[in-house]
């Protein structure tokens, strides 16, 4: 994601982990043991292993509207919205 830090603090709540990904996916970041971001361009997908939407997560928000912009839509959703 650019522009953001290469480490991060992010809130992974369960215990679920995906130990492997397969081959048609990249790893975009991983935490000390597990993949936590990974992506398909030949699928156009992206999977997290985390909370972005949470306050924990450093920066949920910007995670969020890179994620809009890859996706070529409208940005229309901000934190305040789930309070």
């Amino acid at each position: 994601f650019r522009g953001l830090p290469q480490k991060q603090k992010v809130w992974m709540s369960h215990g679920d982990v995906a130990e492997a990904v397969p081959d048609i996916f990249e790893v975009l970041a991983e935490t000390e043991h597990h993949p936590a971001v990974v992506k398909s361009s030949k699928l156009k997908m992206l999977g997290v292993q985390f909370h972005p939407e949470v306050f924990h997560s450093e920066h949920g928000e910007e995670i969020f509207r890179e994620f809009v912009e890859m996706c070529n839509a409208e940005p229309k959703w901000n934190s305040q919205l789930i309070l």
